[in-house]
């Protein structure tokens, strides 16, 4: 797992932002359950949360024989695709897909379900668009694992303009936000070669 702060310039980061959360292009799907990606029934010592609502946008995604793009804002991405490439010294081999994600507050603090995004070999970034609480969390275990019990490697609190690369067998949650407005991330799923 890379973590790097200040990942894109400034006013990058801030035309992105703008393009992924305010663009009236961008159709956003409301999710009522649960907002993570593949899963299984896992335990963790950590608060389940009692609202799984959010907001999704598939901006790429690939499915064999398929390339889909499902907005006309694709290229905005092509430089930060571009800069994950030269800051963890990777190429992208195959984009899996890019997609947004808005989580409004709850409650009372609460983990997602843990999961990965995909159950085959791949690589995920995330990037976070805003400064908020509703950590991610990231598990000592990878998937498949047999160890349903699982316990917490590393918490990551959202700070804008920040990217984590990391396996993306790695299980992880994201977290609500309780006293931010939203959480917004970026997650791109890829293979890769050195």
């Amino acid at each position: 797992m890379e973590i790097i702060e200040n990942f894109l310039p400034e006013w990058y980061f801030e035309v992105l932002k703008e393009n992924v959360i305010k663009n009236e292009d961008v159709k956003w799907v409301f999710i009522s359950e649960n907002i993570a990606g593949v899963d299984e029934e896992y335990e963790t010592n950590l608060p389940k949360a009692t609202s799984n609502i959010g907001f999704s946008h598939v901006f790429f995604t690939y499915v064999p024989p398929f390339t889909k793009l499902t907005t006309e804002i694709y290229p905005i991405f092509e430089p930060l695709l571009a800069k994950v490439e030269t800051s963890y010294d990777v190429k992208i081999n195959q984009l899996h897909r890019i997609r947004a994600v808005i989580t409004p507050p709850a409650k009372k603090e609460g983990i997602h379900l843990p999961h990965t995004d995909e159950t085959s070999p791949h690589y995920t970034f995330l990037y976070y668009l805003n400064d908020s609480d509703g950590d991610t969390i990231f598990y000592n275990q990878h998937y498949p694992t047999k160890d349903k019990n699982l316990t917490v490697e590393k918490k990551i609190s959202p700070k804008a303009n920040t990217g984590i690369l990391f396996d993306g067998l790695h299980l992880h949650s994201s977290s609500v936000p309780v006293n931010s407005e939203y959480r917004a991330t970026i997650n791109i799923n890829f293979d890769w070669w050195k």
